[in-house]
């Protein structure tokens, strides 16, 4: 009886472990983005299914090298070299954008964060990341960007708020620090009215834990002509958060130098927020049941081992010549 239950239990850990194999497997394939992991100089040892439809290029060629080394990269020099540096020093990676050329011929931008291992001992083993498709954002950047390099300030002014058309406006006097937002912000945050006629107005309205960064890149952008974005959270009118993506520009400066006007676009990226989320716990739930697989194939070892000593003491042969038993070898 004895015998035949522990036959019961590997029966039942053999079908659990086939199980949760395959939904490993279903979820790591109908994934559109991809996660992956590399070894401590940067190889690839993992990626999943997602990467063929995004890239076409199969599993199998990324298997053993390192992202910059692949096919179809369109990088500078200076992402490499960051990149490189990035591994080197194993630091973290956040929102890095790398350009590549996929099997269609297709320009594409990816977005990849990675978080650093290390083993028991505190040694740097490699990276485990996600990669994200950005490429309809950065498209749409590019077109903004090349369509300001052209402009007067008066067309720029105009354009840039046609160019920013379902998005929220808004236009900032730095003089007075008036500012004033579009009929498509307010809808976007969901406020009848303007919540106030000042940039302190709005600044309440900004998340605590994401206002230090943004009154930081204000202030450093006061003196660049270069737009900048930032994302941050955002109060809406029901009193929930929004995440947006804020784009800024100093678009007119007195004959000091000393800016006058900024004017700028709030985009919603909480779609794509939520789906980062998502991913994030996708890869956390997949490395739950692979740690979870990883337990159960080590206890089948050893009921297989059990069931071999049973079948000796019984005086029968041994039905996993593969593993090892005690009884018999000492």
């Amino acid at each position: 009886r004895e015998f035949n239950r522990m036959l019961d239990v590997r029966t039942e850990i053999e079908n659990a472990l086939h199980e949760s194999e395959e939904r490993l497997r279903d979820f790591l394939s109908l994934s559109t983005d991809w996660v992956w992991e590399t070894d401590a100089v940067g190889r690839f040892t993992s990626i999943s299914e997602g990467v063929v439809l995004q890239t076409g290029i199969p599993v199998a060629d990324y298997i053993g090298k390192k992202q910059w080394e692949m096919s179809g990269s369109a990088w500078t020099e200076a992402q490499r070299e960051t990149l490189r540096a990035a591994v080197a020093s194993h630091q973290q990676l956040h929102n890095f954008e790398l350009k590549r050329v996929n099997a269609q011929a297709e320009t594409r931008w990816v977005s990849v964060n990675a978080r650093s291992l290390f083993d028991a001992e505190g040694a740097f083993r490699g990276y485990r990341g996600t990669s994200i498709d950005i490429t309809a954002r950065r498209q749409a950047e590019i077109a903004l960007e090349k369509a300001l390099s052209t402009m007067t300030t008066n067309e720029r002014l105009w354009k840039f708020a046609l160019e920013g058309a379902g998005d929220g406006v808004w236009d900032n006097d730095l003089v007075t620090g008036e500012l004033t937002v579009s009929e498509s912000w307010k809808q976007m945050f969901g406020y009848a009215d303007a919540p106030g006629s000042h940039f302190e107005d709005y600044e309440k309205l900004i998340h605590p834990d994401d206002l230090p960064q943004l009154k930081k890149i204000r202030q450093l952008h006061l003196n660049d002509d270069a737009a900048y974005m930032i994302e941050h959270r955002f109060k809406c009118g029901d009193g929930t958060w929004k995440w947006v993506e804020s784009r800024g520009e100093i678009v007119a400066r007195d004959a000091n130098g000393r800016p006058l006007r900024k004017i700028g676009t709030d985009h919603d990226i909480s779609a794509r927020k939520d789906a980062e989320a998502a991913l994030e716990a996708q890869v956390a739930e997949l490395r739950r049941w692979h740690d979870a697989t990883l337990g159960r194939e080590l206890r089948v070892v050893e009921l297989k081992r059990e069931i071999n000593e049973l079948l000796l003491a019984a005086g029968q042969p041994i039905r996993y010549e593969s593993v090892h038993t005690n009884v018999g070898n000492t």
